[in-house]
């Protein structure tokens, strides 16, 4: 989870923001999937977003960095189920 957090955060620095030719060439579904991340990992309610998700995953699960690709069902996945 803190590492998640720091990569979405560290992608929305100003510094970083302020980089408008390389967002320009990040693919849509990367920005998509950055702002996927960004509400799953909002501070908002304490993690709500991020603690709803856990408790729709069957346990045991591995939190993991993953906006491709589907998960038995269908649905988007941000973990790895074991």
């Amino acid at each position: 989870m803190f590492s998640m957090c720091a990569i979405v955060g560290g992608l929305n620095v100003a510094p970083v923001r302020r980089f408008k030719r390389m967002w320009g060439e990040v693919g849509g579904k990367l920005v998509d999937g950055l702002r996927e991340m960004e509400g799953v990992m909002s501070p908002y309610q304490n993690m709500k977003a991020y603690r709803e998700r856990i408790a729709g995953v069957v346990s045991p699960i591995v939190p993991a960095l993953r906006t491709r690709g589907k998960r038995k069902g269908g649905s988007k996945c941000i973990y790895v189920c074991l």
